[in-house]
């Protein structure tokens, strides 16, 4: 049999390589501890070792359609080689993370993973491929283990022919006083731990599986010079100065719509290495990914949430897998995405260490933060206390005393007093349904005016619609909310925020946050006064 392959077109040896030089990367600009550092390049090291059987080989150039899981034929060489180590560190024998980092490197660890597997075939060049390795290790200063003949030697009781990993996986060892299966003992691990080792292996092999020899492009460069440039076209207002110089601090940003505030957002996020701009709706998310890669560029900037894939499949024809994977665990520079997306890491959803652990290391904007209502406002308030980012900010048009109380201390930026005294808007109050003043609405627009109506529920949207549709005639008439098949919702979007002269829209709260939009006259149900001043200010 040939040289032993990781994937159809690289051998083994070329891949764990290029892993952890990825790994070693990683884990400076990181700034992991000296420790984890040596945990995750063992972890980078023999990830796919459990390639080496010869099933796999045989899969992998296809003449097997299955093959043994590699990362369960991966366990008892990792675990050999992380207890070694830990012994000549005098480490706690039981601190497992590049173990658990290794096994669960494509499923997580639940309670029937990889029960009732016999043991691997091991391939003959087995020995050989861990004196390459081994030399990997040494070259990053990474010590403890021993020749490769004596380690495979104590190694042994793991790897025999009646020694199946799945067992080995739930034997039951002591710990002090305590007793534990080694699969309990890997979910039990330190969280912040794991998480760190975790995602230095799995950012390191995505990006050598795409081919990648730089970690750098995880990581903005020069985003102060970015944001300053962008800016530069116009003069800066006082509060996205005062915006500018807290950079190295908690904000809290409340400021008129229409008046910059996302600039000020950029201008505080300055050389961040990375920002994760969070907006409660799919449409606010949307449009921002759109303004943001704008200004930063395409590549810097990834979009996260139910939906990004369609979205991204819109923008390009090729291949959206790396984009997505990468934007997914907001692992680009910027990222921008729904709160779910964000609370989904302390709810341990798919592949939550990498989540939990760049949003420690990351800057955060929470914006139009008083969308939320007050279930998943608590949720936000605790994950955001049990793993704080690096700063966060907190911004809206409408923040009451009593939202900023919930939230940990931060300096209060507000906008100067003429923006709010800004005269935009002729109010008129009219004591009166929506469908009853349809006739004046139809008016506007024959006189060339584009108008909005907002609706509270879905309902009277489409109930409005129809009367402007079949019984007022009025074709220049469209209608958005949240139930419309995501194609038609796209397209939607993209209407509602190019109206033509005599355009009557439609909509409920969707259009009230982030929406660019630009109307002559608004028309708008009676709501609750956030969501009014929203509204004026999105139309």
């Amino acid at each position: 049999m040939d040289e032993l392959l990781a994937k159809p077109d690289v051998t083994l040896l070329r891949h764990s390589a290029d892993v952890m030089h990825l790994g070693n990367d990683l884990a400076n600009r990181m700034k992991l501890n000296s420790r984890l550092r040596m945990k995750a390049l063992l972890a980078c090291a023999l990830h796919d070792i459990g390639k080496v059987t010869i099933d796999f080989q045989e899969y992998i150039r296809r003449r097997k359609g299955r093959a043994y899981p590699h990362a369960l034929a991966s366990f008892p060489l990792i675990l050999a080689a992380e207890g070694m180590i830990n012994d000549y560190y005098n480490w706690d024998s039981c601190e497992l993370t590049a173990t658990a980092s290794v096994l669960t490197h494509h499923s997580p660890l639940g309670v029937e993973l990889y029960k009732g597997f016999e043991a691997p075939r091991y391939h003959p060049k087995l020995k050989e491929i861990l004196g390459d390795l081994w030399n990997l290790l040494e070259s990053y200063e990474i010590k403890g283990l021993p020749g490769v003949e004596q380690f495979l030697q104590s190694a042994q009781p793991l790897l025999g022919k009646d020694s199946s990993p799945a067992i080995i996986l739930d034997t039951v060892i002591n710990y002090g006083e305590l007793k534990y299966s080694i699969r309990g003992l890997l979910q039990s691990l330190p969280v912040n731990e794991f998480a760190q080792v975790k995602t230095v292996l799995h950012l390191s092999d995505w990006l050598a599986s795409a081919g990648k020899n730089d970690a750098s492009m995880l990581f903005l460069n020069s985003g102060g010079k970015i944001i300053k440039s962008h800016t530069s076209k116009f003069p800066l207002r006082n509060f996205q100065q005062q915006a500018e110089g807290s950079c190295d601090e908690n904000i809290q940003l409340r400021a008129p719509t229409g008046t910059g505030k996302t600039e000020a957002l950029l201008l505080w996020a300055n050389d961040a290495d990375r920002l994760i701009y969070l907006l409660p709706t799919q449409a606010t998310v949307n449009a921002m990914w759109e303004r943001l890669r704008g200004i930063y560029g395409d590549d810097n900037v990834s979009l996260a949430h139910g939906r990004a894939s369609y979205m991204l499949h819109m923008e390009s024809e090729e291949d959206i897998l790396e984009e997505r994977l990468f934007g997914s665990v907001f692992a680009k520079p910027i990222t921008v995405a729904t709160l779910d997306q964000y609370l989904i890491s302390h709810l341990n959803g798919r592949h939550w260490e990498e989540r939990r652990f760049l949003t420690k290391q990351s800057k955060i904007v929470l914006d139009e933060i008083h969308a939320y209502e007050p279930y998943t406002l608590g949720l936000l308030l605790k994950a955001l206390e049990t793993d704080p980012p690096a700063y966060f900010a907190i911004a809206s048009a409408t923040l009451p005393p009593s939202l900023l109380k919930l939230f940990p201390k931060g300096t209060l930026i507000e906008a100067e007093h003429n923006l709010w005294r800004r005269t935009r808007h002729r109010l008129h109050l009219e004591d009166d349904l929506l469908q009853n003043v349809l006739e004046r609405a139809l008016s506007f627009a024959i006189s060339g005016k584009r108008v909005l109506i907002v609706a509270n529920t879905i309902r009277e949207a489409q109930m409005l619609y129809q009367t402007l549709k079949n019984e007022l005639k009025w074709d220049k008439c469209h209608l958005l909310h949240a139930r419309f098949a995501f194609r038609d919702r796209q397209e939607k979007e993209q209407k509602v925020k190019d109206p033509k002269p005599g355009t009557i829209f439609i909509a409920t709260q969707i259009v009230e946050v982030s929406l660019d939009i630009s109307y002559d006259v608004l028309l708008t149900e009676i709501a609750p006064i956030d969501a009014l001043v929203q509204r004026m200010g999105s139309g």
